[in-house]
């Protein structure tokens, strides 16, 4: 299946520098993948009075004074506000979301078997170049490129639950792609016309032209695949400027099946943030061209929906990066009045619905265990039943080798995997502190006192964060000498090591990745000390250090070093004056001519996980007009109809689900 920019997708912005001027500005999507600030300028009069943003605030609105305010905390909010950090460290901005997390259209929800599964975006669209496949890859994501599944296509009648012949399959794919090429073609000539301001036509009528008239319900089902479903809309009401498809990346569909969600990547994008932002905040009002008032450039309304207190930011320009369905819906959010926004911005919002299916047997799949059909294909013969899912895809695709999967730990078991390096002449070794107390801190300072000349390559660390948590950002600093005296002075310390993990759970080590760890030297007879911190959430330190409180129950000799002492740490350097001694591993080598038997010391063992199965699960997903169809939430009832056509391609009694997820209809 092609890839195309309106499947639902997370959007990046691009880079660039920050120029602060009194106008709004809006981050706008190009192509598949790309967003750019777009600003309007300073045209218009305030009109209206904005009394009614503050009559039901608890208490009057406090005032506070930003160069940017920037709104929606989705990708395009994210990477705006990351853009604004690294361009100006001078510039002041704040981040605000209306939800109560950040990742705007990407949401998570657990089944109840534990099977993590996707609300909103679940593809990534174009591989390398695409920032976010980039970003996913760093980050580990559970993606698998689906696109080769797509072939040979597999289309079964609705009506009897037979295979159609695969040779008439193929012939009527290939008529199709010829009117799609012929659509492309026309399309091409269509975007020279606009310049002329001649109209669009829409796609249907191009299909017509170019030979493709569906006339069965196979030739329906090949359309619905590659427009209804690639566009949310039916093809008389896509138009032509959708076509020809290009796209800046290497080829690439990937299907999002990542436990930790889609939404990990929103979300550890926001930690790397110097700042949180404000979620759980409706925008109310934005009062912008204030230029001949005495009144800022731009004030933004805002109401905490969690206690009814509202804050008015005043700034020199806004960013809002909501969707074009949000604006078309809020036009009375600004004040005055985007110019001509409603006629320039025609564009109808399409809505997805999905169902997940999960059974006690993956009947799709054939006896080796490999997914039979990838995807399922129903083709509606009776255009009644159009309202129905015709499209089910397996979420048992696509599970990783153990040999390829980021090592872990088990969550019951601590253990340390081996890096896969070249041989040195000195072996690594690993001294595991382990944790007797489960006391919990953003930070620990620590010390090593070396007997002998070693390297410390790298280390484990112990957090408080799940697998299904957002990353855990982490930072190590070091100095030779004691800590003591220097915990607030951070021109003592040198940095080496800043990078992102997975948290494993309390119960597991998680480790530093070498290749970004710069080695501490310690010589024999001195002294060295370590500074490991975390950027704790607001929420009960989630995804803290976990350290021991009694020192002396981890005070450990090697033979080569001990380790010793420990304060915790509040935010980065600032002690909490509580004690807080090291938990994890410290993985080192002995560079000296000690050639003593460690034996107090262990070498690394090889210690992989599998990735989590689908948990025998099928997803369907109805577009614009089939939601209309079904008319809002899906119940149970309606949802066993959708399994009518599964249940005579594969039997009645195979095709029974232990549970069902429909998500609510949303834009």
């Amino acid at each position: 299946m092609s890839s195309s920019q309106a499947r639902t997708n997370a959007n990046a912005a691009t880079g660039g520098g920050i120029g602060i001027r009194h106008a709004i500005c809006f981050f706008a999507f190009l192509g598949n993948m790309y967003t750019i600030p777009v600003c309007s300028a300073k045209s218009l009069r305030r009109t209206a009075s904005t009394t009614r943003h503050t009559s039901s605030c608890q208490g009057t609105p406090a005032i506070e004074s930003v160069d940017v305010v920037v709104i929606g905390a989705g990708m395009s909010g994210l990477k705006a506000a990351q853009t604004i950090e690294e361009a100006d460290a001078d510039v002041s901005y704040v981040l605000l979301e209306g939800r109560d997390d950040v990742g705007g259209r990407m949401r998570k929800h657990t089944l109840p078997n534990g099977f993590v599964v996707e609300q909103g975006p679940n593809w990534i669209n174009g591989g390398t170049g695409n920032p976010i496949y980039e970003m996913a890859k760093d980050l580990n994501l559970d993606i698998y490129d689906e696109s080769a599944d797509y072939n040979p296509w597999k289309v079964y009648s609705g009506a009897t639950g037979e295979a159609y012949d695969n040779d008439l399959v193929a012939s009527r794919l290939n008529d199709f792609y010829d009117a799609i090429e012929c659509v492309s073609k026309q399309a091409a000539d269509v975007w020279c016309r606009r310049m002329l301001k001649e109209g669009d036509s829409d796609v249907r009528v191009i299909l017509d032209d170019c030979g493709w008239s569906p006339t069965n319900g196979l030739d329906d089902e090949i359309e619905w695949a590659w427009v209804d479903w690639e566009y949310t809309m039916p093809a008389n009401q896509v138009s032509i400027y959708a076509y020809p498809e290009s796209s800046a990346f290497a080829p690439g569909s990937f299907l999002v099946k990542d436990q930790r969600g889609y939404q990990y990547l929103a979300e550890t994008m926001a930690n790397s943030l110097r700042q949180d932002p404000i979620v759980s905040t409706e925008v109310t009002l934005i009062e912008w061209d204030n230029e001949e008032s005495d009144l800022p450039p731009a004030r933004v309304h805002t109401m905490n929906l969690q206690d009814g207190s509202c804050t008015i930011y005043e700034a020199s320009a806004v960013i809002p990066t909501v969707s074009i369905g949000v604006l078309q819906n809020r036009e009375d959010m600004f004040n005055p009045p985007l110019k001509d926004f409603s006629e320039k911005n025609v564009f109808k919002m399409g809505s997805f619905q999905k169902v997940f299916y999960t059974f006690e047997e993956a009947f799709w799949k054939n006896g080796s265990g490999t997914d039979e059909d990838f995807v399922i294909n129903i083709a509606m013969e009776d255009r009644q039943d159009k309202g129905r899912c015709s499209f089910f895809l397996s979420l048992d695709k696509g599970d990783v080798p153990a040999d390829e999967i980021s090592q872990t730990t088990s969550p019951t078991e601590p253990a340390v995997s081996t890096p896969t390096q070249p041989a040195q002449p000195a072996q690594s070794l690993v001294l595991e502190l382990p944790n007797e107390d489960g006391k919990k801190a953003p930070g620990i300072m620590f010390t090593i006192d070396a007997t002998s000349d070693i390297v410390i390559e790298t280390l484990y660390v112990q957090t408080l964060a799940g697998q299904t948590d957002p990353a855990v950002a982490v930072e190590v600093y070091t100095k030779e000498g004691t800590y003591d005296g220097f915990e607030s002075d951070p021109s003592s310390w040198n940095k080496v090591y800043e990078g992102f993990v997975m948290g494993l759970g309390e119960n597991a080590m998680v480790k530093l990745e070498g290749d970004q760890f710069d080695p501490i030297s310690i010589k024999a007879g001195t002294k060295q000390s370590i500074y490991v911190s975390v950027k704790a959430v607001a929420k009960k330190c989630a995804n803290c250090l976990l350290g021991n409180k009694q020192q002396e129950t981890v005070g450990r000799s090697s033979g080569t070093f001990t380790v010793s002492g420990g304060v915790g740490m509040m935010g980065l350097f600032e002690p909490s004056g509580k004690a807080r001694a090291f938990t994890g591993a410290i993985v080192y080598t002995v560079t000296g001519t000690d050639d003593r038997k460690l034996e107090s010391d262990k070498t690394f063992t090889p210690s992989t996980t599998t990735t989590l199965p689908g948990s025998h699960t099928l997803f369907c997903t109805l577009v614009t007009e089939q939601v209309e169809r079904v008319g809002g939430q899906i119940s149970d009832e309606k949802a066993m109809e959708f399994l009518e056509p599964l249940k005579k391609i594969y039997g009645a009694d195979r095709v029974v689900p232990t549970n069902i997820y429909a998500v609510s209809p949303w834009m």
